[in-house]
C-alpha cells in the first residue's frame, strides 16, 4: 500500500505490484486528478530509487525527494499513516456524536419553543376571554339597570292607569 498526499489530501493506493511501471501508472492517475506536484516525497523503495523514476520526474517537472536511508524516522511518516487514519476515524465519530447531540438539542429547543408558544397563545386567549367577560359583565350591569328603570317606569304607568280607571269609574258611578 502506498500513500500519496497533496495539500492535506491523502490518497491510499493498494498496488498489487510495487513495480516501477505500476507505480508510475498510479502516479499518472493521481496527477491527472490533482495536478503535478512541485515536490514528490517517497520512501527509498526500489521503484522510487530507480533511474527510470528519476526520468519520469524530470519529464513531468517535479522534484523527487526520498527519505534518508540513514534516517529511518523519515520513513516513519509513511509507516504511521494508519495511526493518523485511526485518529481521523475517532475524530469523525466524535464529530458525528457532536452533530447528533446538537441536532437533538435543536429538536428539544424547537419542542420547548412550541410548548411555550402554545402556553403564550393560551394565555392570550385567557386574557381575551377575561376581557370579553368583563365587557359582558359591564353590558349585563347596564342592561339590568335599564331593565330596572323600565320596570319602575312600567310599574308607575300601571299605577297611574289604575288611578285613572278608578277615577273614571267614580265619575260614571
Amino acid at each position: 500500500m502506498d500513500m500519496f498526499e497533496w495539500k492535506g489530501l491523502i490518497e491510499l493506493a493498494l498496488l498489487k505490484k510495487t513495480s516501477l511501471q505500476s507505480t508510475i501508472e498510479h502516479c499518472k492517475s493521481i496527477f491527472s486528478r490533482y495536478g503535478i506536484p512541485q515536490t514528490f516525497f517517497s520512501n527509498n523503495g526500489p521503484q522510487f530509487a530507480s533511474c527510470e523514476f528519476a526520468q519520469f520526474s524530470v519529464i513531468h517537472g517535479f522534484e523527487h525527494r526520498t527519505s534518508s536511508p540513514r534516517h529511518p524516522q523519515g520513513n516513519g511518516y509513511y509507516g504511521t499513516f494508519h495511526i493518523f487514519k485511526q485518529k481521523e476515524q475517532e475524530e469523525n465519530k466524535t464529530l458525528k456524536k457532536k452533530i447528533e447531540d446538537m441536532q437533538k438539542t435543536v429538536q428539544d429547543m424547537e419542542d420547548r419553543f412550541n410548548r411555550e408558544a402554545e402556553a403564550v397563545n393560551a394565555n392570550v386567549r385567557v386574557k381575551r376571554l377575561t376581557e370579553n367577560l368583563s365587557d359582558a359583565d359591564t353590558k349585563y350591569s347596564h342592561m339590568v339597570k335599564e331593565f330596572e328603570a323600565f320596570k319602575k317606569h312600567s310599574s308607575d304607568l300601571l299605577k297611574r292607569e289604575k288611578e285613572l280607571n278608578d277615577r273614571l269609574r267614580a265619575l260614571y258611578s
